[in-house]
Order: structure tokens, then sequence, then C-alpha cells
């Protein structure tokens, strides 16, 4: 993907690694909150089940077909 942003896209690339920079982040935070218990209790089951299929590696679409939004 890098690759093809570079070669084709060169002058959206480096708002590309920002931005890919900032999910990888969010993805590793997530997920470590998930692992560890960490996460807010005043979430509701239903949120806490989308936080783990995201924290998974899931995206919004996939997480909308598995829980059948």
């Amino acid at each position: 993907m890098d690759e093809t942003i570079r070669r084709r896209h060169p002058e959206v690339l480096e708002k590309f690694n920002l931005i890919k920079e900032r999910y990888i982040s969010g993805w590793a935070a997530l997920h470590e909150k998930i692992s560890m218990g960490d996460l807010p209790s005043t979430l509701t089951p239903r949120e806490y089940e989308i936080a783990a299929l995201a924290a998974s590696g899931l995206h919004n679409s996939e997480i909308a077909k598995k829980l059948f939004i």
C-alpha cells in the first residue's frame, strides 16, 4: 500500500502516513485496554462487544455485518 501511494499519489503520502500512524496507535491502545480489562466501566455490554471486535482488527463494515446492524 505504501509503495502504491508513493508511486501513484506522492502528493498525499505525508497525510497518508499521518493517518496510518494515528490508526495504528489507536488500534494498539484499544487492544491493550481490552486485553487488560481496562475499558471504562460505563460501557454497555454492546459497546464492549464492538470495542473487542474493533481491537481484533475488524473494520466498521465488518463489525456491522457480524452484529447484524
